[in-house]
């Protein structure tokens, strides 16, 4: 079975790396440096540093990469995600069956990747979501990830091309799992200011607690399904993002309680801290839902350098 990934980066490697063994996988990307590194070194040291890239076939053809392909996988950026999508319509085949491996939500809409797909195609669509660092899918650990689709034959296709240490639940809210994918960055910014202000366990233990309420929160007030929260790309993936210092968006929290101003751009410019951009378009979508969370105001207030205290910040989450 031939597998497209749209996506150089970590995640889109990790993933080639752990489908080749029983796919065609071919994976596109418009850098020729990023297609260099693969052929040539066989190593992407800034994103998957020590990882061996050597028999991943990289083109900088979508053409190509599309060509007969039963699946395809985008990894790229979520800002890059509509734009990529639209590129790739010149080149999909009818029987392609696309997945979203990008999490976030436009700025502007707060729309999420299975809404942005209805608006361009009607190609069938999964979403692969969960708690995995590339690095830990790229080093064969084992996880498990959550499929998302309408079409469970499509979900069990998929989940069959990938090696047994890799294990699946599934889901038929794409809508959901897309919120919980891209909501839990902006909390992993949340806890990671807590650790940066010495906040002790139990406070973290509190905070983190009803930031998973807030999150519930959305997804009642956007008709998702109830059972979504609990998922492995609901609370395990939150988790995660929240609790790790490999998550960028945690090192950012910890950067705004710790670093100076300068010190914050330079991790920003030179970081994908998607949180930021969320909670922007989180915002956005409370808004339309008539939602009122407090707590996201908060965070608007310590990513523009104020100095907010712990209590202050439970507090913003119990109303």
């Amino acid at each position: 079975m031939k597998i497209a990934i749209i996506g150089c980066g970590a995640y889109g490697l990790a993933l080639a790396l752990q489908l080749q063994a029983k796919n065609e996988v071919v994976v596109y990307t418009k850098f020729p440096q990023e297609k260099y590194e693969v052929d040539e070194l066989n190593y992407r040291e800034n994103v998957l540093p020590g990882v061996l890239l050597s028999n991943l076939h990289v083109t900088l053809s979508m053409e190509e990469a599309l060509k007969d392909a039963s699946f395809v996988i985008f990894a790229v950026p979520f800002p890059s995600f509509e734009k990529t999508l639209v590129e790739s319509l010149l080149f999909l085949e009818p029987k392609s069956i696309l997945v979203v491996a990008s999490k976030g939500l436009d700025l502007k809409t707060a729309k999420t990747a299975p809404e942005i797909v209805s608006l361009h195609t009607s190609h069938k669509l999964l979403v692969l979501s969960g708690p995995t660092f590339a690095m830990d899918l790229a080093q064969s650990q084992p996880v498990q990830l959550t499929i998302a689709s309408h079409d469970e034959r499509d979900s069990l296709l998929f989940a069959s091309c990938f090696p047994s240490h890799i294990t699946f639940e599934f889901s038929k809210d794409l809508i959901g799992i897309s919120y919980c994918g891209a909501i839990k960055n902006v909390f992993a910014i949340l806890q990671g200011y807590l650790v940066g202000k010495n906040a002790s366990i139990s406070t973290q233990a509190a905070i983190l607690y009803q930031s998973l309420r807030q999150l519930e929160r959305i997804l009642n007030a956007t008709k998702c399904s109830n059972d979504t929260l609990l998922s492995a790309s609901g609370v395990a993936d939150f988790y995660m993002s929240a609790e790790s210092k490999n998550s960028r968006n945690h090192t950012f929290g910890i950067l705004l309680a710790t670093k100076t101003k300068e010190e914050i751009l330079s991790y920003f410019e030179n970081t994908t801290v998607e949180g930021v951009s969320t909670l922007k378009a989180c915002q956005e979508l409370c808004k339309k839902n008539q939602l009122q969370l407090p707590i996201l105001d908060i965070l608007d207030d310590i990513i523009s350098g104020k100095d907010i205290s712990p209590l202050t910040i439970l507090e913003a989450l119990l109303q």
